[in-house]
């Protein structure tokens, strides 16, 4: 919204599933409608991967929920939904194979936002791509740290389990993650955003 400018911007009041009881202020356009497809899409290849992999009938019941509105949103981005796609598909084999080099595991995750945030090809792309996929791997890198205890403690495989023992390990997560959030910010303050972009900065300066 921000990047294009966005002002057809629909203002409303309605409740939400999660605080019902009073009424919350909403806003909607073309972006917004867009985010909410990429956000079916993904959630349907969640629900696809537990299916194939513990077989549960939780997760095909919501596959048989999502798939008239999935098969409209693939045939109205192809190109996002083949990106997404690929990279949850590449992401499952290496954390299959339990694939050492953690570069190859949140390369999976960023090539995967790469694919979602880039709304249209145009002179923006290069920069928004690059921003998408260093916010991706950023969040797979924090998701994986989070995980990496509770991952021990059960056996599970954790990207981070080769370097998990070594003395200066948190120093050396901290460092990954302001590379990766530098370099997304970096490839943020080359587009024209004007409009929210305090809010942006906001979140890549001091939320994450």
């Amino acid at each position: 919204s921000s990047l294009y400018e966005e002002t057809q911007t629909n203002v409303e009041k309605h409740r939400c599933m999660v605080h019902p009881a009073k009424q919350h202020t909403m806003r909607m356009n073309a972006i917004t409608d867009y985010a909410a497809d990429m956000n079916m899409l993904l959630s349907y290849y969640h629900f696809k991967d537990d299916w194939e992999d513990e077989k549960s009938k939780k997760a095909k019941m919501a596959m048989k929920l999502y798939q008239k509105d999935v098969k409209q949103i693939i045939k109205k981005y192809p190109v996002q939904s083949k990106g997404i796609k690929s990279s949850i598909e590449k992401l499952t084999y290496y954390e299959k194979i339990e694939e050492k080099d953690i570069t190859k595991l949140a390369g999976c995750f960023g090539t995967l936002m790469e694919s979602m945030i880039c709304y249209k090809n145009d002179i923006f792309t290069d920069d928004i791509k690059k921003l998408g996929f260093h916010l991706g791997c950023f969040i797979y890198y924090m998701d994986a740290f989070d995980d990496y205890k509770e991952d021990k403690e059960k056996g599970c495989f954790n990207p981070f389990e080769k370097i998990g023992d070594e003395k200066d390990f948190y120093e050396k997560i901290e460092a990954i993650l302001l590379k990766e959030i530098e370099l997304a910010a970096m490839a943020f303050e080359k587009l024209p955003c004007l409009l929210y972009s305090d809010i942006i900065r906001n979140i890549l300066y001091a939320g994450v």
